[in-house]
């Protein structure tokens, strides 16, 4: 007799548990009036499986938020760093698995927020739940899963970044964005998120997905965002990269106020009228900006990069102002 082994089976040593009774469909627990049961202990290796890294098998990618949306703010983009490295796994041209790793590079916020990841395109059907893992900090979270209720699947990271690092470590108000307060803490974080059935990899959605920040249930997140949804807004509120779409939660009253200019209708989303949005991705672990130094003159190349939709100025990241002890965290 052959069994299959499930394609989100994780490879590693575990145990079969085989049992034989006149009760039909009985389950791996439970007592039954007769029968035999014998545990052994198996091997599940990972056969013909390949890895693709992103950005590579050792390097970061970086997402920086800024926290005051609907208005620009200060406009530092340090209200949240996040480092990112994804692993897809595929058997064949089907996706089976995706671990993502992440560190908490920085926050200069003065708000709670939460970190979640979507993946559009992928529903919560799609995912095995059961078998889900997030670790935080080097401890594992008791029975994650997806956040219920939305399209698409939705892995919430952390509902309070603030619950991983230290505000005011030392004489620091924030954590690694002011003169001489750069730690070399990194809070760090990791979901393995297995896939039910395996899902093309054309059909999958491209690296870095759709990380976003969120407001943290039961806190202030400005009085004109606070007044627009009639309460503290908890994850009604949502800040994601430049023309993503938010998830079903966010508070339609919040769209095309302020200095936003979303047009959901042409799938424009998170920019002024300028083109500045309130979440970049940038291809490196980057020195980011110091507290209440705009981004625009710490990196003057930016604006242009930003205006453009990226087509100009792509390495605009590298060309930094000078005397940059004065410029960017540690």
């Amino acid at each position: 007799m052959s069994y299959t082994v499930p394609i989100w089976a994780k490879a590693g040593d575990t145990w079969a548990r085989f049992r034989v009774s006149t009760t039909a469909s009985i389950g791996p627990t439970g007592g039954v009036a007769d029968g035999e049961v014998e545990d052994y202990q198996v091997s599940v290796t990972g056969g013909n499986v390949t890895v693709i890294y992103y950005p590579s098998s050792e390097d970061y990618t970086t997402i920086a938020y800024e926290d005051l949306w609907p208005i620009e703010g200060d406009y530092d983009m340090n209200d949240l760093l996040v480092n990112m490295r994804i692993a897809e796994y595929s058997i064949g041209d089907q996706i089976i698995r995706v671990e993502i790793e992440g560190q908490i590079a920085a926050i200069g916020a003065g708000f709670n927020n939460g970190f979640a990841i979507q993946f559009p395109s992928v529903v919560p059907s799609d995912v095995q739940q059961a078998n889900m893992e997030l670790v935080i900090n080097g401890a594992s979270i008791a029975d994650p899963t997806l956040d219920g209720s939305q399209t698409y699947a939705v892995a919430t990271i952390v509902d309070n970044v603030w619950s991983m690092a230290t505000r005011g470590e030392g004489t620091c108000e924030y954590f690694r964005t002011e003169t001489n307060c750069g730690s070399g803490l990194r809070p760090s974080w990791k979901l393995v998120m297995p896939l039910a059935n395996g899902i093309a990899q054309s059909s999958f959605p491209e690296p870095p997905y759709d990380p976003f920040i969120f407001a943290t249930p039961g806190t202030t997140h400005s009085s004109m965002v606070d007044s627009t949804v009639g309460a503290y807004p908890g994850k009604q509120w949502e800040v994601h990269l430049k023309n993503n779409a938010p998830t079903d939660a966010l508070h339609n009253g919040l769209i095309a106020i302020g200095d936003d200019t979303s047009v959901p209708a042409s799938q424009q989303y998170y920019q002024t009228d300028t083109g500045m949005p309130w979440a970049i991705e940038v291809p490196s672990d980057w020195k980011h900006p110091l507290e209440r130094e705009d981004i625009r003159d710490a990196y003057p190349q930016f604006q242009v990069f930003a205006g453009s939709s990226g087509s100009e100025q792509q390495d605009w990241y590298i060309d930094a102002k000078g005397q940059a002890a004065f410029i960017f965290a540690d």
